[in-house]
């Protein structure tokens, strides 16, 4: 089943629409070329399978995993979402549907995710009735859960609620996961002699070397392998499946955000852009004056934490780009920004900054691995820490007996909100 995700004037409209206009096609992509895969291994056409490798590859590629994490698909054009509180004042209630979507979303999140490390846990080479009946166990379930969530109604209301679990259902786990099950095909085709390993094209030659060293028509050297065929093409079955329904998934989803970004802007209930929150600080240590790269337990500390980790958009910026990016941060008029995606493109060229002072943006991109309420250094109810297990990812080396500490600008983006906050913070190099 295919399927279209309209370029419409409503919701990711803009610059962010592309990266899931992408995301859709390179899922159905991926899906044709995962069955015409297992068709030429049913047909023995191995001279077919490179090209298709290939394809399968350019599907995935094709996928900017840290783009799409750091975007927001709940972004209605022209405003920012109100509270669900708000909406209900404005009359426009939640329903049990709502209560529902939220449980719902968690458990298709959790699914996905069990699936993609069900999938990368895979041994190509040790393919039997054991992993196909889990396979097919997990697909009865994902399916499942569709269905559940194909007979929802929810409001508006219930959509805004859950909108972060949702956000990070189509920015970051969907992409995860087709990263993952390509991944584990090339690896499997490899690993099984089918295709060469690198990404050149291999003759019909080199399949056979890898079996013995004599070459073998693409019959002859069927004949020779069949019986592991029979595994691989039951991995290949299963995936098919697999993108079938996450395709399904992906749809549904962005059918159900897409109808309440209507309901937002048609009943004027969009708001108008206020970045109020606040970063409190950051604990590394016993001091809160001078502080370390590297400290298991660090934490980022503020009201402007998201509670779903991913959708943190954190940045430390080392020194040689500090100013930089603080001159973008100071010099902005807030009345330039219209909805979250002027707040991407804004960020966007954050990154830019950061790339241009020559520091690496892998480097300074760092997603905190927990979230939990309540803060060491602020007593605000709404205050929320951020927790780095390894600690900060180091963006100051200095070598010699002149290290000083330096100032590193700590920024946390709220992706679900659009608000961000930062604070500039003492390091000793690393």
């Amino acid at each position: 089943m295919d399927f279209v995700v309209i370029a419409s004037t409503v919701g990711t409209a803009k610059h962010q629409q592309k990266l899931y206009d992408g995301l859709s096609a390179s899922l159905s992509d991926a899906e044709r070329t995962v069955d015409a895969i297992t068709q030429a291994l049913v047909e023995a056409n191995l001279a077919a399978l490179p090209a298709l490798r290939d394809q399968l590859l350019a599907s995935k590629n094709a996928v900017n995993l840290i783009a799409l994490r750091r975007s927001t698909p709940f972004a209605p054009e022209g405003g920012f979402p109100p509270t669900p509180e708000e909406l209900t004042a404005a009359g426009f209630p939640p329903n049990a549907d709502d209560a529902v979507l939220g449980t719902l979303a968690e458990n298709i999140v959790n699914k996905v995710e069990e699936i993609t490390t069900f999938v990368r846990s895979i041994n190509p080479l040790a393919l039997n009735d054991t992993v196909g009946a889990q396979l097919l166990f997990l697909n009865t379930q994902l399916q499942n859960l569709i269905v559940q969530l194909e007979a929802l109604n929810p409001t508006v209301n219930g959509i805004t609620a859950h909108s972060g679990r949702l956000n990070v259902l189509l920015a970051d786990v969907l992409p995860s996961y087709l990263h993952t099950v390509v991944d584990k095909i090339n690896e499997s085709l490899k690993a099984h002699g089918l295709v060469a390993w690198n990404m050149e094209s291999a003759d019909e030659t080199r399949f056979a070397m890898g079996y013995g060293g004599t070459a073998m028509t693409p019959a002859e050297f069927y004949a020779n392998v069949q019986p592991a065929f029979f595994g691989l093409i039951d991995l290949m079955g299963s995936t098919s499946l697999q993108l079938e329904l996450v395709k399904m998934l992906y749809g549904e989803v962005f059918k159900y955000l897409e109808n309440a970004m209507i309901t937002l802007i048609a009943n004027d209930l969009l708001e108008d852009f206020l970045n109020n929150m606040t970063l409190e600080g950051i604990i590394t240590g016993a001091s809160l004056s001078f502080h370390f790269f590297s400290v298991p337990g660090s934490s980022i500390e503020g009201n402007i934490v998201n509670p779903i980790p991913s959708r943190n958009d954190v940045f430390l910026v080392g020194p040689n780009a500090v100013d930089a990016v603080r001159d973008l941060l100071t010099s902005l008029n807030p009345s330039e920004i219209e909805d979250i995606d002027d707040v991407w493109d804004y960020f966007e060229g954050i990154a830019d900054a950061i790339k241009s002072a020559g520091e690496a943006f892998e480097e300074a991109y760092q997603v905190p691995d927990d979230v939990l309420y309540g803060c060491v250094l602020s007593g605000d109810s709404r205050c929320r820490t951020a927790y780095y297990n390894d600690g900060f990812q180091s963006v100051y080396e200095c070598s010699g007996w002149f290290c000083l500490p330096a100032p590193v600008l700590v920024l946390v983006h709220n992706l679900d909100k659009g608000t961000w906050a930062w604070g500039l913070f003492n390091f000793y190099p690393e």
